[in-house]
């Protein structure tokens, strides 16, 4: 589903999410079809590639901006049942469940990519509590990506909000519009519907 308009709401029964999507961003979900203008802008060959991609990943949404500088994804997932609620914990706990975390995020290893984590902190957006991370990374090619992560888990679910920057630093434009996106979150159930997601608004 694509969408240049305002604030575009979108609805994952699978994952109990509503969110909304700031406008000037186009936007791709797992129902994406062959009559998406914005295929050829992401270099896909068609809608099934960007499906089977999407779904490999967990990614219920992506948003890229009109030149595809940046891009969102938002990931969802039923939670194992060792991992806790981050909202239902005492800031203790949230804190010692944040350094475990980072102690593992900082331990995964990428053999084509060097990465150094730039920045990390437990923010609280409308009501939430995310597990924020910063990463620089360099390609083989010497090309930079810098990304920003959101965690949290919720209602027995795992949400993560993932911008990334090809080759320019994450500006606070681009702040701007993933904090919108996670502000206006729901987790809440979401009944499932063959329209999911307007699939008949797409240009």
């Amino acid at each position: 589903v694509t969408s240049m308009a305002s604030d575009t709401l979108y609805k994952f029964s699978d994952i109990d999410l509503k969110i909304s999507v700031p406008e000037g961003l186009f936007c791709f979900t797992q129902n994406t079809t062959g009559n998406n203008a914005y295929l050829q802008k992401i270099g896909a060959e068609n809608a099934n590639e960007v499906q089977n991609s999407m779904k490999a990943s967990n990614i219920y949404l992506e948003a890229f901006s009109d030149d595809i500088s940046y891009e969102i994804a938002v990931v969802g997932m039923k939670a194992g049942n060792s991992l806790p609620n981050l909202d239902e914990l005492s800031e203790s706990e949230l804190n010692s469940y944040f350094e475990q975390y980072i102690e593992t995020e900082q331990s995964k290893n990428n053999d084509t990519l060097i990465e150094t984590m730039t920045g990390s902190a437990v923010d609280v957006i409308n009501g939430h509590p995310y597990f924020r991370t910063e990463v620089k990374s360099v390609s083989e090619e010497n090309n930079s990506i810098y990304s920003r992560k959101y965690y949290t888990v919720t209602r027995g679910y795992i949400y993560i909000y993932s911008l990334q920057s090809n080759g320019k630093e994450i500006t606070s434009d681009m702040i701007d519009d993933v904090e919108y996106m996670i502000n206006s979150a729901q987790y809440i159930p979401v009944k499932k519907s063959i329209f999911e997601n307007g699939i008949f608004t797409e240009t």
